[in-house]
């Protein structure tokens, strides 16, 4: 599998923090990236994420086990921060890998198909 994608956190629309990814990242890239997210997390403040997968691979079932571990770590500010989460998925296999991961959160989640339906959705989870 080749593994030259990026992903980039886009942060000026703070409370709400866009995730685009395309293509595929190499592991320790992808565990850069779960490292920067709990960060966010940790600010102590609320924040709701939107994760643009739509021109993304499906993650290797070794970041699947990553981002699990993370979901684990970061329960409770999760809980007490994350006011929601949300993808942008298209295909049915990115789809259904987003409202699996989704079932891992204890906050409020949701699955669109455009990056400007995540952000109204955002919004409203802010308010």
């Amino acid at each position: 599998m080749s593994e030259s994608g990026y992903v980039n956190v886009d942060t000026r629309e703070w409370p709400v923090v866009v995730i685009t990814y395309d293509g595929s990242l190499p592991d320790e890239r992808f565990r850069e990236h779960l490292v920067d997210l709990s960060a966010y997390l940790r600010r102590a403040e609320p924040v709701v994420f939107i994760s643009d997968i739509a021109n993304s691979t499906l993650p290797t079932n070794h970041q699947q086990r990553m981002i699990g571990q993370m979901l684990q770590t970061e329960a409770e500010a999760l809980k007490q921060h994350c006011r929601g989460w949300a993808q942008v998925a298209r295909s049915p296999e990115l789809r259904e890998a987003a409202e699996a991961m989704q079932e891992l959160m204890d906050t409020a989640t949701g699955c669109f198909d455009t990056l400007d339906d995540a952000r109204q959705w955002a919004r409203k989870q802010l308010d």
